[in-house]
């Protein structure tokens, strides 16, 4: 399954605009915010198409379905494919290993209603995280999705780097800034590491890949909101900044630009991982060397193409977006 899909369902009184293109979307937002309300009329057009007074624009006829709580989703991950999948936090199975664990080996887009956004074992990019927000047009409340974080850029001198990894990345960011670089060794270990420099003034850049950082996202950043000297850095991947060296991008077309059209989800669950074989294809069949996430090629240990490495990163510092 690939691609983005462009959904609109309305009734006499509200309309919801939605795009999904990443295996894992998850929507955020208080209560009131229309979360539940979406739910209800994908639900009752599904159970009575045009008779229940909602109508559905669906123009590549992408299949939908609504996980509820009744719901045998053992079964149905195993039968579904090319499906876009909604579920709501209320759906207590989606927080389980075993839900995760299977759609992640199933050929299916998952639309999340959860304030929480924590799946473990369920890995999401921070560009896939998504509020409602709805205003009046004409008689109808028009309701689309923006994303809840956006991405500016800084250029600051850090004093201490934080990675989430000690692999490849990590050496790279070694050559690149002449400070003390120290590895979270996972995601799920930021927020740990970076408690102990809260009382600290030194500038301290947070870097992780942003296509699988989603479920950490708020901890980090509602750290960071009370200590600006710290900054998240979030490009896609390592390899994604890599790829957009001139050495790597002129072997590209809009594989960076467009990642929708090409990742296949049946074979990658992130963009990270896509990245990461596009990369390694490149390399291998053009360069004739082997790319390695658990050590840095000597090819990419230069000054041009760590200077376009740091600019690039510099370009994907993490905002929360004005509401």
């Amino acid at each position: 399954m690939v691609g983005r899909y462009h959904i609109e369902i309305e009734n006499r009184r509200a309309k919801y605009i939605l795009d999904i293109e990443r295996k894992v979307t998850v929507i955020k937002g208080n209560s009131g915010t229309g979360k539940t309300t979406l739910i209800r009329m994908l639900q009752g057009y599904l159970a009575q198409g045009n008779k229940s007074g909602i109508n559905l624009t669906n123009d590549t006829n992408i299949p939908l379905t609504v996980f509820t709580p009744t719901t045998r989703w053992e079964k149905e991950l195993v039968e579904l494919k090319g499906t876009i999948i909604f579920v709501n936090e209320v759906v207590d199975y989606i927080y389980s290993i075993g839900f995760q664990q299977e759609f992640i080996k199933s050929d299916n887009y998952l639309v999340v209603i959860s304030r929480s956004g924590k799946f473990n074992h369920l890995p999401y990019a921070i560009s896939s995280i998504y509020e409602l927000h709805t205003e009046m047009n004409e008689k109808v409340k028009l309701t689309k999705m923006y994303q809840l974080y956006t991405y500016n850029e800084e250029s600051r001198i850090p004093n201490m780097v934080i990675t989430e990894d000690s692999n490849s990345g990590a050496q790279m960011m070694k050559n690149i800034f002449d400070v003390q670089v120290i590895s979270a060794n996972g995601n799920g270990n930021v927020s740990k590491v970076l408690i102990p420099y809260i009382t600290t003034q030194s500038t301290i850049f947070i870097i992780v890949d942003g296509a699988a950082f989603g479920g950490f996202v708020s901890q980090v950043m509602n750290i960071i909101n009370l200590n600006n000297h710290m900054l998240l850095f979030a490009p896609e991947s390592f390899e994604c900044l890599l790829l957009q060296t001139s050495q790597m991008k002129r072997k590209l077309s809009d594989e960076i630009e467009n990642t929708w059209k090409y990742c296949d989800i049946s074979k990658f669950l992130t963009w990270e991982q896509y990245y990461t074989d596009l990369l390694q294809k490149i390399c291998r069949n053009e360069y004739g060397f082997s790319y390695s996430k658990s050590q840095l090629h000597e090819s990419f240990v230069n000054n041009d193409i760590m200077i376009q490495v740091k600019n690039y990163l510099y370009s994907n510092l993490v905002k929360e977006a004005d509401k």
